[in-house]
């Protein structure tokens, strides 16, 4: 485990997932957003900080329906393009922009972030079933011990 110049931990990947292997292709989590045609990763943008270690907004309220996901994580570059790591989600939350009247997703984890969120970091959310929807996606319910698969 490495650290900061100023003593604080990088920590430790805490994402311990099986990964899924069809034809000898590594399959993909189901996510959002899905990864475009090229393959490529696409990712959402961080709308408002609220708390630098626990939660912020983001403009897409598709992610209500992560409310009832059973374990999902987000992967996000929180702070910096070089420093990237999964964070377990604990609560979302659907609100009303008060200038706009638009839905935002208010999304809660479980920290520590690891140099804190920053408006426009992006993300991904992974492990969700809802999100289920392209060839290639997985997903694995751990404790009915059911593999979702979707091959390509």
């Amino acid at each position: 485990q490495g650290s900061t110049p100023d003593g604080r931990s990088l920590g430790q990947c805490q994402f311990h997932k099986a990964e899924l292997f069809f034809g000898g292709t590594p399959m993909t989590l189901a996510r959002y957003p899905n990864k475009a045609a090229d393959g490529n990763p696409q990712f959402l943008k961080i709308a408002e900080v609220l708390s630098e270690q626990s939660s912020f907004r983001v403009s897409d309220s598709r992610l209500l329906n992560w409310k009832r996901e059973k374990s999902p994580y987000l992967h996000g570059y929180w702070a910096q393009d070089w420093a990237d790591s999964y964070l377990k989600v604990t609560g979302v939350e659907i609100v009303k922009n008060s200038s706009t009247s638009q839905d935002l997703a208010e999304i809660h984890v479980e920290g520590p972030v690891l140099y804190g969120f920053k408006p426009n970091a992006r993300f991904y959310g992974v492990n969700l079933l809802s999100e289920l929807d392209a060839p290639g996606e997985y997903y694995i319910d751990v404790e009915s011990e059911i593999l979702y698969f979707w091959p390509p």
